[in-house]
């Protein structure tokens, strides 16, 4: 879907010059044709996205969903530092309390989303002051 959606908007820079100058309404360019076939392209997907609903995999457990594990993992590890702050017990990393509840993978997963968030997190400060 986000490969649709780069494609169209690489065409559309391509082909909506060339509607809006080439094709006359009302003696001038054609806005209104340009806007209304956007329109109904987009309106066209939808309907499409739609019809495709039933062939969707649907996974109702929130244990397979990515978003809850890494936040359940994120909140699980603070919670047990909290509650176990008073143990000697020494991890190598804040997120090794979460063990309980989560397997390594998820951890070591969840350990590099923090990493990578780390970097992209001034990017956003960055390109909110470029753009001003």
């Amino acid at each position: 879907m986000y490969l649709i959606a780069n494609i169209s908007s690489i065409l559309s820079s391509f082909i909506v010059p060339i509607l809006r100058s080439d094709v006359k309404c009302f003696n001038n360019d054609c806005y209104p044709l340009v806007f209304g076939l956007s329109t109904s392209l987009m309106f066209l997907s939808n309907i499409f996205f739609l019809a495709g609903q039933r062939f969707y995999k649907k996974d109702s457990k929130k244990e397979n969903n990515a978003i809850f594990q890494t936040f359940g993992c994120i909140f699980s590890a603070i919670k047990n530092r909290l509650l176990h702050s008073s143990n000697k017990k020494k991890t190598s990393h804040w997120l090794e309390y979460a063990n309980t509840k989560y397997s390594p993978e998820v951890i070591k997963d969840v350990k590099i989303f923090c990493k990578i968030t780390k970097l992209i997190m001034p990017l956003t400060m960055f390109w909110a002051l470029y753009k001003q």
